[in-house]
């Protein structure tokens, strides 16, 4: 199928927006448009991209303070802009398939992931650009398998391991990143 896939650019999105339209009237692709809210993005900010049907991720971006004129080529338009805001990318469902949040480039509070369901697969916390705090990390089916504390992006306390069911198998220590115990 990937060789079938039109070629990226202008012609090659046009294409493929075509396409899925045609196999969306027929039934057989769900193009189900997402059910999350728009974007909320924080004063003298702007979204860049877009959500389904038509795009796979979209945030929030302000202009960088210009130093020196570049030459930017055709779809490269993100280079003149920092990340700062919500954050999130889509499966081709429609469903969320991540969020974050950035500040002045750098991820800066929530961050989760989700599976093609739409169950969270990952939560956890960036504090610029750098883990803190407990990480989780979820099954297909939604039951917490891991939890892990971050102190300044190292792992550092207690890793928590679960079973299938959710129940607690094991715990390490670590500090500064190292391992020390079970």
């Amino acid at each position: 199928m990937n060789n079938l896939w039109p070629n990226k650019g202008l012609l090659g999105r046009a294409v493929r927006v075509l396409l899925i339209g045609v196999l969306a009237s027929t039934g057989l692709v769900d193009c189900a448009k997402s059910n999350a809210k728009p974007l909320k993005c924080p004063s003298g900010t702007e979204v860049i991209g877009s959500g389904p049907p038509t795009g796979k991720r979209e945030f929030c971006a302000k202009k960088k303070k210009k130093k020196k004129k570049k030459k930017v080529r055709k779809g490269q338009r993100e280079l003149d802009y920092v990340k700062h805001g919500p954050w999130r990318s889509f499966w081709p469902n429609g469903k969320i398939e991540s969020t974050r949040i950035y500040k002045n480039d750098k991820e800066h509070g929530d961050f989760r992931t989700f599976s093609l369901q739409g169950h969270k697969i990952i939560e956890g916390k960036y504090e610029k650009g750098v883990k803190v705090g407990v990480w989780r990390k979820y099954s297909k089916a939604g039951v917490i398998s891991k939890e892990t504390e971050y102190v300044g992006g190292l792992k550092h306390g207690f890793i928590k391991l679960y079973d299938d069911m959710g129940v607690l198998e094991q715990e390490l220590i670590y500090r500064n990143g190292q391992w020390l115990s079970r």
